[in-house]
């Protein structure tokens, strides 16, 4: 009797781990937007993805508040043209996903000291997580933002020595090489075609294009995760 019991037990112990195991395999593939609703300002940038998804039709309904720059699978990159709202849809296997973005005019109330600030500062798109980067003061710099003026750009970075994010850009820039100790949030950029995000430290000559400011290593290295990484930088301001 007891030996029956005992395998009713465990017939049941089994059932419950089958069942948890699939509801949290579907709860892993469950396919939703990164963002259901968003507030832009005039001429911002910023990425949706649907997850676990494969290639997405992508569309938008008002092209002239919010356009679409940029389509890859499921991925597609967005532009803030003017004031009002734009309704985003992603459909995948005939079932449409919505994000529904507001445009914002930009504030009149900035000093020529923000305006200055913000417009050496720049975007850098992880995954979900947008964080904002100081130019450095150089030309290799310079040409940086001017590529980015010609819109985002999507660089596929992989991990190299336990300590930076390292991707090619396809096209090359002044170089500035000094030998240097980077720090964590240091962008930099490497023989000219590639960029690189550090989250340690390393020395040698390189160019110092800017810094990822508001978080530490630490931070960083989490939000870059492991493994390979896709990453977008932008203007944080239109292009003049």
């Amino acid at each position: 009797m007891k030996k029956k019991i005992s395998c009713i037990m465990l017939c049941l112990l089994l059932l419950a781990g089958t069942a948890f195991s699939a509801y949290q395999a579907q709860a892993k593939s469950k396919i939703k937007l990164t963002e259901n609703k968003k507030t832009m300002t005039i001429g911002d940038t910023t990425t949706l993805k649907l997850k676990n998804a494969g290639k997405v039709k992508w569309s938008t309904n008002n092209k002239s508040v919010v356009s679409i720059t940029k389509k890859k699978n499921n991925k597609v990159t967005l532009k803030a043209k003017k004031a009002g709202k734009a309704v985003i849809t992603g459909t995948y296997k005939k079932k449409a996903y919505r994000c529904v973005i507001t445009v914002k005019k930009q504030s009149k109330n900035k000093t020529k000291e923000e305006q200055n600030v913000q417009a050496d500062t720049i975007n850098v798109q992880i995954g979900d997580t947008v964080l904002k980067a100081s130019l450095s003061d150089n030309s290799s710099a310079k040409a940086f933002k001017e590529l980015l003026s010609e819109g985002p750009l999507t660089v596929e970075m992989s991990d190299y020595g336990n300590f930076e994010k390292v991707g090619a850009i396809g096209k090359k820039l002044p170089r500035n090489d000094e030998y240097i100790t980077t720090e964590p949030g240091d962008i930099i950029l490497y023989q000219g075609d590639s960029i690189t995000i550090y989250y340690d430290k390393n020395s040698w000559n390189f160019t110092r294009l800017g810094k990822i400011t508001g978080v530490d290593g630490k931070q960083l290295k989490k939000i870059l995760g492991d493994g390979d990484v896709t990453v977008t930088f932008s203007l944080s301001t239109p292009a003049s």
